[in-house]
């Protein structure tokens, strides 16, 4: 691992096997799936701090995996069988936490990021301070937390990377499907934000062309303000105003 910052670099070696398909790094963990035979495959997280490699066993029954992202608490989010999506535990049992169903079709694309509105509004109760209304929170009254704290959170909402004891309920889980849905889990329940094929502003010739036909890796990227999306034909980038 190369560390751009402090320009050093760091050699490992993790057993596994031949055929292998990487998922997520988050500079302190990679997650992957290792192929055992056809009909069984290991779910594998590599802890570069402790050097020591988590692995559970599923079999062909479990379906096919598409996507792993890690989470804080030791915590692992899965879409398996193209549409099923998981939060489970990385303990002996893969103990599972949430399960909720895409609305849609097959999941193309996922990204996660931290509601940072949320945990400034719950450390702001924990602070005994008044919030008038918790949808459009007053930031001078955010500002009366003390000053260490203030930086304590505003470095904790920068990411899931890194975070220890980010909650699942104060995470956002953006999914996109091959229909062009954009659905986000959060508050621990799944809603519809909006189609790609609705939006007025994107010229009908490219709808028409479909914009997930070419079968390329599709990524999207979001926080609260902005929906990033690639598809056949560029990238768009759209505000929750669409």
């Amino acid at each position: 691992m190369k560390n751009i910052q402090k320009n050093s670099s760091t050699e490992y070696a993790i057993d596994s096997t031949n055929y292998i398909v990487p998922h997520d790094f988050d500079d302190s963990k990679f997650a992957w799936v290792e192929f055992l035979s056809e009909k069984e495959r290991n779910i594998c997280i590599y802890s570069f701090e402790k050097l020591r490699k988590y692995s559970y066993l599923v079999d062909k029954k479990f379906g096919h995996i598409s996507f792993l992202r890690l989470l804080a608490n030791n915590k692992l989010f899965i879409v398996r069988n193209l549409n099923k999506c998981e939060i489970r535990d990385l303990n002996s049992d893969f103990k599972l936490i949430h399960s909720f169903d895409h609305i849609g079709d097959e999941v193309i694309a996922v990204d996660i990021y931290v509601n940072s509105s949320k945990i400034i509004l719950n450390e702001m109760e924990l602070q005994n301070i008044q919030v008038k209304n918790k949808d459009n929170y007053n930031t001078e009254d955010y500002l009366k937390i003390p000053i260490k704290q203030n930086n304590q959170y505003d470095n904790q909402v920068k990411g899931v990377e890194g975070h220890k004891n980010i909650e699942e309920e104060n995470i956002s889980i953006v999914l996109l499907d091959i229909d062009g849905n954009i659905n986000i889990w959060e508050n621990l329940s799944i809603t519809k934000r909006f189609n790609l094929y609705d939006i007025k502003g994107i010229d009908k010739d490219l709808k028409d062309k479909q914009f997930f036909s070419m079968g390329y890796p599709y990524f999207i990227k979001a926080n609260q303000n902005y929906y990033a999306i690639s598809t056949d034909h560029g990238v768009f980038i759209i505000t929750p105003n669409y």
